[in-house]
């Protein structure tokens, strides 16, 4: 494994290249790292393209990484001819079928393991997740190769909370983006506050740290069709900062503020009203992000409260739509309409 939690190599081409080091533990960690992250994948496609036996499947994963280690067949690859995950499963192919020409399987003894691969949670995933028989096979192996490294991802940064005593940082990311509750069942960044006895911007911040730490580690570009679903949330948690800082905005009487995220805003009118108040305090209860491409929207349960400067008080609740746009990179607010209760 790499010398430390947070040491998951950003590509791993660095990871290629160093299983030609002169140095046997970089060389070690190299390999290793290589085996973890496409056993995985290897043994999957193994299953669907050559329809293997779950425990062919098993010898012939286990007998590739060995043989590939061998052989030096790492070492060999040029990543000016095609990328790394095209000539692992090239070589892959030629090993499947020179073991089935030989009818034999090579079979690994134990002392030679360069790791432990528990190849009954790749078979439970295998039999949890619906494949279409259509399935592109190359896109497949993408697919699943992202999934691993996303794995070892999240794993490398839990042990990081866990040694830097920051548990909760993780907790909070699990609960939000890993725990599969289904539908309706994740809960929101208020209910998180409230559990952890924490201010939602902390909660905010803590998550948008926690995917930080996680998402450059995959190299995957956050599409649902090659990614796991927290990979595509990233948009989500910018557009709920955006919200934040329209909430803290408007509390602060900022109009400069609040036209810094909502720029199609109506100047006049606001400023008029903010002349006039006192104080303002602004709840928002926001259901999930929804994202699609560069635009996004989110309705969000909204409490004012307003105190005037002319002694008057009032309370108005109302449902709030906000739709956003992607701009240059960032997200802004683009409409916001609110009917009230």
């Amino acid at each position: 494994m790499p010398e430390k939690a947070s040491g998951f190599p950003r590509t791993h081409l660095s990871a290629v290249l160093a299983t030609r080091s002169d140095d046997r533990d970089v060389r070690a960690r190299a390999l290793e790292t290589l085996v973890q992250s496409y056993w995985k994948p290897v043994y999957k496609y193994l299953r669907l393209k050559w329809q293997a036996t779950a425990e062919d499947a098993e010898d012939w994963t286990q007998g590739f990484f060995a043989r590939s280690i061998e052989k030096g067949t790492f070492e060999r690859y040029e990543p000016e001819k095609a990328r790394f995950r095209t000539y692992l499963r090239t070589c892959l192919d030629g090993f499947v079928a020179n073991e089935k020409r030989a009818a034999r399987r090579l079979k690994r003894a134990p002392e030679n393991e360069i790791v432990s691969l528990d190849f009954a949670s790749a078979e439970g995933e295998l039999r949890e997740r619906e494949i279409p028989s259509s399935v592109d096979l190359e896109e497949y192996f993408y697919r699943e190769w992202v999934r691993s490294l996303f794995g070892l991802a999240v794993d490398a940064f839990r042990e990081e909370c866990r040694a830097a005593g920051k548990e909760t940082h993780f907790e909070l990311f699990d609960r939000y983006d890993l725990d599969d509750g289904g539908p309706g069942k994740r809960p929101t960044y208020q209910d998180l506050a409230n559990e952890f006895s924490l201010p939602v911007t902390q909660v905010t911040n803590f998550l948008a740290a926690a995917r930080r730490a996680v998402l450059p580690t995959t190299t995957a570009p956050r599409t649902t069709s090659v990614s796991p679903e927290v990979l595509v949330r990233a948009d989500a948690d910018a557009v709920r900062g955006v919200v934040e800082r329209y909430r803290e905005a408007m509390q602060s009487k900022s109009l400069s503020g609040v036209k810094s995220v909502y720029p199609a805003l109506d100047e006049r009118q606001l400023r008029s009203v903010l002349d006039a108040t006192q104080t303002l305090q602004v709840e928002l209860r926001c259901a999930d992000v929804r994202v699609s491409g560069s635009t996004a929207a989110v309705e969000c349960a909204r409490v004012d409260r307003w105190s005037f400067k002319n002694g008057d008080r009032r309370t108005s609740e109302s449902t709030a739509t906000f739709r956003f746009q992607k701009r240059d990179g960032s997200w802004v607010i683009d409409q916001l309409s609110g009917a009230s209760k």
